[in-house]
């Protein structure tokens, strides 16, 4: 999937934007069939993962989050653990970039490259 991604759009934003729409429709569908916590966990990581991979910080710690509360309703600790963003209890994220310090954006980076060829 990731490959024909390359022939999305002009540029890189278009490729991402189109990721991201193909990702959300999934999401969509997952929770219309009533797939599960375990399948909207992976839906939602999934939009999350672009978000970040397209430089939105912010929205991309939202959808880690759900995706943290749709694993752990699931009882599978081990993809909550993944989704994970903050420290236990600490309840407040700072501003994207001291985020971005600490809490692995190279992921998102190979998720650009794979994107991008």
């Amino acid at each position: 999937m990731l490959a024909g991604l390359g022939r999305c759009g002009g540029n890189r934003a278009g490729r991402y934007a189109e990721g991201l729409k193909l990702a959300e429709r999934s999401l969509a569908l997952v929770e219309e069939l009533g797939l599960g916590d375990k399948a909207i966990g992976s839906s939602l990581w999934l939009v999350g993962a672009l978000e970040m991979a397209a430089g939105r910080l912010s929205t991309a710690i939202a959808q880690f989050r759900r995706a943290e509360e749709a694993f752990e309703a699931a009882q599978l600790a081990e993809p909550a653990a993944m989704a994970r963003i903050a420290s236990p209890g600490d309840g407040v994220i700072g501003d994207d970039s001291s985020w971005a310090a600490g809490h692995g954006v190279a992921g998102g980076a190979v998720l650009r490259r794979s994107i991008d060829g």
